[in-house]
């Protein structure tokens, strides 16, 4: 939730292993493939602020050309490409070793969300379009739209949240309607879909594609 502190937490042991305090409440928050960066979004801040994991010390920033507030970021898996959405619509897409913008869109509605695909040629947002949820995704070779679903039954009022299956071939997506969405990225079928009742704020899959925690 949004708050001023980030715990770190050794999965195998559940203990912690750092606190840090960013300098405003966090929406979001990512790290990096190789876990060196910490990433967090918030505070009504339009940059990105970028966190060294082992000192907690802040080490960068990506900001915003339109200078919105921060809803959203994503790592590809090389940790070649880092994106961040606001929330106003927009989203961009930045080369991590050089900070050259590679590229962008924009969507009607708040972005939640966004992931890069397993091989890194797609970038997928999750955002607001009342009365439902609108998903789209872009090939990051000329960030032209590959699929939009903006059907009823993908999610009543906003989708919070959305991850890729490991091959890439589907994509889960939750939001505020409590429901989790089960999507095929090839031809934007339904594959299936569940119920939990109560809003859920994020999905995330195991680095072996084995289990979905929601």
């Amino acid at each position: 939730g949004a708050g001023y502190n980030v715990i770190i937490w050794d999965a195998s042991t559940g203990s912690r292993v750092r606190s840090i305090t960013p300098e405003a409440y966090v929406y979001r928050m990512a790290f990096s493939r190789d876990g060196k960066t910490l990433s967090v979004a918030g505070g009504g801040r339009s940059a990105l602020g970028l966190i060294d994991v082992e000192t907690g010390e802040t080490v960068g920033a990506l900001a915003s050309p339109l200078r919105n507030e921060l809803w959203a970021m994503a790592y590809s898996a090389d940790d070649q490409m880092a994106g961040i959405a606001d929330n106003r619509g927009n989203f961009f897409v930045f080369d991590t070793t050089t900070g050259k913008l590679l590229g962008s869109g924009a969507v009607k509605g708040a972005i939640w969300d966004m992931e890069f695909s397993p091989d890194g040629k797609k970038v997928t947002t999750c955002n607001q379009l009342k009365p439902f949820a609108g998903i789209h995704t872009w090939e990051t070779s000329a960030f032209s739209v590959y699929a939009t679903l903006t059907l009823p039954q993908i999610h009543k009022d906003a989708c919070l949240d959305g991850a890729y299956s490991k091959t890439g071939d589907a994509f889960f997506s939750v939001g505020m309607d409590g429901v989790l969405n089960a999507w095929e990225v090839s031809s934007g079928n339904l594959l299936y879909s569940k119920s939990f009742g109560n809003l859920v704020w994020s999905v995330s899959i195991s680095g072996d594609g084995q289990i979905l925690a929601v």
